[in-house]
């Protein structure tokens, strides 16, 4: 839906209230009307901007996995006038992983709506701030200037989500080339460490990405998908005993995540100790996880 704008050159102001309706100016719609404004919310080009942003962030692909969608209502306020304006969305969010939200701002300058800064919660509960894009010269003023060690983790951030936009691109070998300047500055970042090893799986470099992922894991990685990765590529060479070893860590941080669960179960049982891994389908069969309950009622009979 997408209604006409209206006429003339003054500031609107509209509010997105969960679970009560649109306030747009000082007129409260309801019923159907309601709805068609918040469909118009829903498609304006601040919201459509902040989705996009979300959908194809690294950070949250790597918590979320592909295929993010916004899971529910979308909360917050914009105000524009004319070639200016500012926003801020919180969203809900769900991938093929799990689920999570993220608050975003934005301003418009120029007549272009462009993401400034936002927040992420993920699986984890944590809250953290993800890297958005370099502003273009000439755009909006400075920010003000950040201590050294800030500035050297927001410049590995935003390393980062180029890399990855290159390999979403397929251009993966340019993705690595900045990942290698990233880990030249920054040797002990293990989210850089976990991406090259990805990218460079997909490129076939099985030796380099094992390498990578091994420094990732000894580095206490957080990511699900990062021990998942060592799974596969040490899963080739039956190094069983550390494929568990990375997994208990992992759970030692997040014990109710049931997939890591089910994916060490899987572990145990190439191991020969059907015993632990039918504990660990119980605990993530009682968790939830369909594909854990029917692996335990297929080895127990309960």
């Amino acid at each position: 839906m997408n209604p006409s704008k209206p006429s003339g050159d003054f500031a609107r102001r509209t509010l997105v209230l969960l679970g009560v309706g649109v306030v747009v100016g000082v007129t409260l719609l309801v019923g159907a009307g309601t709805w068609a404004i918040y469909g118009w919310i829903l498609d304006s080009a601040p919201s459509q901007a902040a989705q996009a942003f979300l959908r194809e962030h690294p950070d949250i692909q790597a918590d979320l996995g592909e295929g993010i969608w916004m899971d529910g209502m979308l909360q917050g306020e914009f105000s524009e006038k004319a070639a200016t304006g500012s926003a801020t969305f919180r969203l809900p969010l769900r991938g093929s992983q799990g689920e999570g939200w993220a608050e975003v701002r934005l301003t418009k300058a120029g007549g272009q709506w462009r993401v400034t800064s936002a927040d992420y919660e993920g699986r984890d509960g944590v809250r953290r701030k993800l890297a958005v894009p370099e502003e273009e010269e000439g755009t909006a003023g400075k920010a003000p200037a950040a201590a050294p060690k800030e500035e050297a983790e927001d410049a590995d951030r935003k390393q980062l989500v180029h890399a990855h936009g290159l390999y979403k691109e397929g251009r993966g070998r340019d993705a690595v080339t900045v990942l290698n300047g990233l880990l030249e500055r920054s040797p002990d970042n293990a989210e850089a460490l976990y991406w090259r090893a990805q990218i460079r799986t997909k490129l076939g470099e099985n030796e380099a990405a094992r390498e990578d992922i091994l420094r990732a894991v000894a580095l206490n990685v957080d990511l699900r998908e990062a021990y998942q990765l060592h799974d596969f590529l040490l899963a080739r060479e039956r190094r069983w005993e550390e494929i568990i070893h990375a997994w208990t860590q992992y759970l030692e941080r997040h014990p109710e995540d049931d997939v890591a669960l089910l994916e060490r179960a899987g572990t145990w049982h190439h191991h020969g100790d059907d015993v632990r891994a039918v504990e660990d389908l119980k605990r993530s069969c009682e968790l939830g996880n369909g594909s854990a309950c029917r692996l335990h009622k297929r080895q127990t009979g309960q």
